[in-house]
């Protein structure tokens, strides 16, 4: 615990200290230093045995990891003992965080409702809000679901987040997207998600059209997971989301991700690339910490550029249950839009996630 303490204090004075730089040409820097920093201190941790999913048959040299909530089951990994400790590890942090890949892996119904409290350094308050509904319909086999959303694409990094004047201005601005989804498993290890509906903004309704597809691969002591979907909106055009996501595990309870991204659209042809790096710590049942450094950026009309970079840590803790949880983020922010000039933020969230 002390040194968890230790590491926690170095990281908030970490913070303290980016948000005084004044030139994103050093935040590449900070990746290196962060990315080394862990993973040196992971390579002197010696891995504690833990209760939880054990050793494939005939091997005991895995890494012990918990296991995930039972809810969230997982693609069989044919592969060896230290791919199934990362993607046991793995699948425990994402049911935790309640992110995308649980209601991409999940056959039951989930709702997630969550809002942000965001505190800048200019004195400002901001709220945000975002809904996640899956509703499994009977007589379907769990694999016709009601969905309800008001972020349909793949999930990037936590700068994805609005600044609303007012909690009631975050929820009547936002825009919804109710539909019908039907997952398949097509063979092959892949899993496939097709869905139909409308987008719902405050003006007339438009239909969407989407297609997803995922697939988890063991790598020696690596996992890699590749997502993607094909979407269509009769107001908007067409385009394509694609994620490919590296999990390693550093130490017992502590796992290494690297996750790119884009999203390219055809009409105006625009695509905004992305790269985040997390590492994980899955401190027992009830809180989990990470800290996420990431980039994004846009290539349209011929110009590339970076529009953000990010550096953050998450704090998540259930309060009741697994039902209701609270986040303390501190973050800071280089937006493009503003010179890349740091722009600190601090971020409580409040969420109710219900599973059945």
């Amino acid at each position: 615990m002390d040194l968890l303490n230790v590491v926690v204090d170095r990281m908030f004075r970490l913070i303290m200290d980016v948000s005084r730089l004044r030139h994103c040409v050093r935040v590449p820097v900070l990746l290196m230093c962060l990315l080394i920093g862990g993973v040196v201190w992971a390579a002197d941790t010696e891995p504690a045995q833990d209760a939880g999913i054990p050793c494939p048959s005939g091997q005991d040299d895995c890494i012990q990891a918990p296991a995930a909530p039972p809810d969230q089951p997982r693609p069989v990994l044919q592969g060896g003992a230290l791919a199934h400790s990362v993607h046991a590890l793995s699948a425990r942090i994402d049911s935790f965080f309640a992110n995308e890949k649980l209601y991409q892996d999940t056959t039951g119904s989930i709702l997630r409702v969550n809002g942000d409290t965001i505190f800048n350094d200019a004195g400002e308050v901001g709220f945000e809000g975002k809904i996640k509904l899956r509703l499994k319909l009977p007589r379907t086999e769990k694999k016709l679901r009601l969905t309800l959303e008001s972020d349909p694409e793949i999930e990037r990094n936590t700068a994805d987040t609005g600044f609303h004047g007012s909690p009631t201005t975050a929820v009547t601005k936002a825009d919804y997207y109710a539909g019908l989804q039907w997952l398949a498993d097509v063979g092959q290890g892949w899993q496939t998600g097709s869905s139909i509906g409308l987008k719902l903004d405050g003006g007339s309704p438009d239909y969407f059209l989407r297609l997803r597809l995922s697939k988890v691969i063991p790598l020696g002591g690596w996992t890699l997971r590749r997502d993607g979907s094909w979407f269509m909106y009769g107001q908007a055009g067409a385009g394509i989301d694609a994620a490919i996501e590296f999990d390693h595990l550093l130490a017992d309870h502590w796992l290494f991700r690297s996750r790119s991204f884009v999203k390219y659209e055809i009409e105006p042809e625009t695509s905004s690339p992305g790269q985040t790096f997390y590492i994980f710590h899955a401190m027992d049942n009830l809180r989990e910490l990470v800290y996420e450094l990431g980039v994004t950026g846009v290539d349209a009309l011929n110009q590339s550029l970076t529009t953000d970079y990010l550096f953050a840590v998450r704090y998540r803790q259930a309060i009741h249950q697994d039902v209701v949880f609270i986040e303390a983020i501190p973050r800071v922010l280089f937006n493009q839009a503003n010179g890349h000039d740091a722009e600190p933020q601090f971020v409580v969230r409040l969420e109710w996630l219900f599973r059945g």
